[in-house]
């Protein structure tokens, strides 16, 4: 869980098919996509890991990534040769601070 404001946490997702298998991402392109309570949406750099094959997109939190208390939505997207795929929606709730 993460507090308003929080700077440098790491945001992992991993990329799986319906059957829950590992997505190889070699040759893709990946972004995080994270929308906030009040609807924004924030695009923060978004990485592969070194081995692609394990299927991750990465992100570091900035401090304006969580900026208000309340729920967020996160969902990546990749894309490459073949067309664009998104993930399922994580939630995760940021709590305020005093």
């Amino acid at each position: 869980m993460s507090q308003v404001a929080d700077t440098g946490t790491e945001i992992v997702l991993t990329v799986r098919d319906a059957a829950g298998v590992v997505i190889d991402l070699t040759g893709s392109n990946g972004q995080i996509i994270i929308r906030r309570p009040d609807g924004t949406r924030a695009f923060p750099d978004t990485e592969l890991s070194d081995a692609p094959t394990d299927g991750t997109l990465h992100c570091t939190t900035l401090l304006s990534t969580f900026a208000l208390q309340g729920a967020y939505q996160i969902q990546g997207t990749w894309t490459n040769e073949a067309g664009l795929w998104h993930t399922s929606i994580a939630s995760v709730y940021v709590r305020g601070n005093l």
